[in-house]
């Protein structure tokens, strides 16, 4: 048993932390609409639990949140997401899914997310176009 716990602790004490660097990601209203971010997950399909919601009125920052790793890491690592909804003025809205079929939405890739120069600082800006995309409910 000791034995056990010595190997365990000398591998703890191998893991490399001072590689580790922030991966963020930033939600910007870029229309003059009150944007709603809900943030949701489905708990391996057992149920639907609402993680966080954010909202902001007009332009701006609506959220964002970084998260340690050796590697770049995916908006769903860093915030736990597999659905979220975008209410625009409580009118209209759109919805991104994970499908975990190959289907996601692109809302789940950081490809898709502005990247700011060789940074692992990544942002999403919700625009006029979405708006005009998103559908009434």
């Amino acid at each position: 048993m000791k034995k056990l716990l010595l190997i365990a602790l000398l591998f703890l004490s191998c893991v490399r932390h001072e590689d580790e660097r922030a991966t963020c990601y930033s939600f910007i209203n870029g229309t003059d609409r009150n944007v709603n971010l809900e943030l949701y997950s489905f708990n391996s399909g057992q149920f639907v639990s609402l993680i966080d919601s954010f909202s902001i009125n007009g332009m701006g920052l609506i959220d964002q949140k970084c998260d340690n790793s050796l590697r770049i890491l995916s908006p769903v690592n860093v915030y736990r997401f597999d659905s979220v909804i975008v209410k625009f003025d409580n009118l209209k809205k759109l919805t991104y899914l994970r499908r975990f079929e190959g289907q996601d939405d692109e809302f789940f890739f950081s490809s898709y997310y502005e990247r700011d120069g060789n940074s692992r600082n990544f942002s999403y800006t919700f625009t006029e176009e979405d708006y005009n995309n998103a559908i009434p409910f």
